[in-house]
């Protein structure tokens, strides 16, 4: 039963960095499992050494977010605003809803500088996170199937192309013959009840 148990519970690890003698650990709701489009809480619980939380209002800290793969000094998607919050134990540590803006791998970077000098080094605390897809994303195509359709236009042939425009011209000439032999299958049941009228008035 405890093996079943144990199989069957969602398995869900916060990622913890030590940096100098702050050390930070990742939270994401609902249950680490984001979904593209939905509001997501991410939160980080900053301790420094003997457990001692370290709230937001003794650090200047930033959340960036990065599209993966990125290299260093690329330009975040997004930059979401961090506001002390209180969660479980914590009281004070930063936090941020983020939105997602779509299925894929990302990588969040939180940065923070004392405001009192001396206070602790500054750091920088990365975590990775895969966003699953959600209802209140961007309709259409991923951008990673769009471009590997563009991807195959741009390798087809000029032959391959007049092709296609071939097809696409037949495909509308058989239209417009459908629609010439039903207008003109109208006419005729047209014309063939002005003959008969006459015949029976005869």
């Amino acid at each position: 039963m405890l093996l079943l148990a144990m199989f069957s519970a969602p398995a869900i690890a916060h990622k913890v960095q030590v940096s100098g003698d702050v050390a930070g650990t990742w939270h994401v709701n609902p249950r680490d499992n984001p979904r593209a489009g939905e509001s997501t809480k991410v939160w980080i619980a900053l301790t420094r050494k003997g457990g001692e939380v370290l709230p937001l209002e003794q650090a200047s800290c930033k959340l960036a977010v990065y599209s993966q793969p990125y290299t260093k000094g690329d330009q975040p998607i997004l930059q979401p605003e961090l506001k002390a919050i209180v969660a479980e134990k914590y009281q004070g540590i930063p936090g941020a809803d983020v939105v997602f803006p779509a299925p894929g791998l990302y990588e969040m970077e939180l940065s923070c500088t004392p405001n009192q000098t001396g206070e602790f080094e500054a750091f920088e605390m990365q975590s990775e996170i895969t966003v699953a897809s959600g209802a209140g994303q961007a309709p259409g195509a991923s951008p990673a199937v769009s471009s590997a359709v563009e991807k195959d236009m741009a390798t087809m042939s000029d032959e391959d192309m007049a092709m296609m425009n071939h097809q696409g011209q037949a495909q509308t000439n058989w239209g417009g013959i459908g629609v010439g032999v039903a207008i003109a299958a109208v006419i005729g049941f047209g014309v063939w009840k002005v003959l008969e009228n006459r015949s029976m008035k005869k």
